[in-house]
């Protein structure tokens, strides 16, 4: 069976095992995107120009007959979406995948002109894949019936329960931009140093590189941090960044939780952000006290380090609770057994 898959961003690395999986199970993926080429994969790629066009973007897609199945990255800014939907002359299943809502400034609980759209658009497609069940009430009752929950995870062939072992520091990872909340992290940590005297989690560990490096390393400087800080630049060795999870109490990033919850949760190391955390429902798998935090202001942050550093084995017992609910409920063949199901009931309507 030859699918298509037509992403609205360039291919990224966490997302090539979900078609490496799907090849295995003897699906012939094609991947067609806008950004540069991934060498050694077992699907194909096609790459494509696009541009934009006021508010909206436009893909020159190749042509898809020879497609039994297209899945798009439903996005209502992209002229395409709306095309491949309303194509009455389309030959091949169509699959919407998508968050269901928008999540520009954290998930929207109220049913927005741009959810009906997005709804409208659904009807015409066979199945819908969701990264999460956030969004389904946003959606009819006819499609309802044939949507299917992918939980978005990540595929981590180093998975290890690392909550036991003797922990020394706070982490951030992820790329430095703005919408982060660095400068939240940066100072309720300069406070948390400030007020406790012969910390047993004494440093923080920063991995990841974007626009606030300058910030970051400027603040540790002007606060005299240098001792307690860690800056690591970016990461892409498996062994050396396991080795940052190993010690790190729990991962913190104040105002957006994306793929690094699951990536935590996968190493047995709990996660704190925002309740109301930019996100496309990654931070929905964090349970209060459970595997993780959830915060309302930046007081909340300076309490919950303190309380950390005051109550290490509890806070354990909380990583051993993120492997276990990775391990259970958001492992990679889940999501994978997600995508083949809505694949089979598009194709067999």
């Amino acid at each position: 069976m030859k699918i298509a898959f037509i992403l609205d961003h360039n291919l990224m690395h966490y997302r090539v095992p979900l078609f490496h999986f799907l090849s295995l199970k003897g699906y012939d993926i094609t991947v067609v995107h806008s950004g540069k080429e991934i060498v050694g994969t077992t699907f194909k790629q096609i790459i494509v120009n696009e541009r934009k066009i006021g508010p909206f973007y436009l893909k020159s897609l190749p042509s898809l007959k020879k497609f039994d199945v297209v899945i798009q990255m439903q996005n209502i800014r992209y002229i395409n979406t709306w095309l491949l939907a309303l194509n009455i002359s389309r030959r091949n299943r169509l699959v919407d995948w998508t968050i269901g809502s928008s999540s520009k400034n954290g998930l929207n609980k109220s049913i927005t002109i741009l959810d009906r759209c997005r709804n409208f658009l659904s009807s015409f497609s066979d199945s819908i894949i969701l990264y999460t069940d956030f969004s389904k009430f946003k959606y009819s009752i006819n499609n309802q019936k044939k949507i299917f929950i992918a939980n978005n995870t990540i595929y981590n062939e180093a998975s290890e329960n690392l909550s036991s072992f003797n922990k020394d520091g706070f982490l951030f990872i992820g790329s430095l931009n703005r919408r982060k909340g660095l400068e939240i992290l940066m100072e309720s940590f300069n406070e948390y140093i400030a007020a406790t005297q012969d910390p047993v989690i004494k440093f923080l560990y920063i991995i990841g590189k974007g626009e606030m490096s300058e910030f970051v390393k400027n603040y540790v400087s002007e606060n005299g941090l240098g001792k307690n800080v860690k800056i690591l630049g970016e990461i892409n060795d498996p062994v050396v960044k396991k080795e940052y999870f190993r010690k790190s109490i729990i991962n913190i990033s104040p105002n957006q939780a994306g793929l690094s919850v699951l990536e935590s949760f996968s190493f047995g190391v709990p996660f704190v952000t925002n309740i109301n955390a930019i996100s496309g429902g990654e931070h929905l798998n964090i349970k209060e006290g459970y595997n993780g935090y959830l915060l309302g202001n930046k007081s909340d942050l300076i309490n919950k380090m303190k309380f950390i550093n005051n109550n290490i084995e509890e806070v354990k017992m909380m990583g051993n609770n993120a492997y276990d609910y990775y391990s259970k409920k958001r492992n990679f063949s889940q999501m994978v057994g997600a995508f083949a199901q809505a694949i089979e009931l598009a194709v067999n309507k």
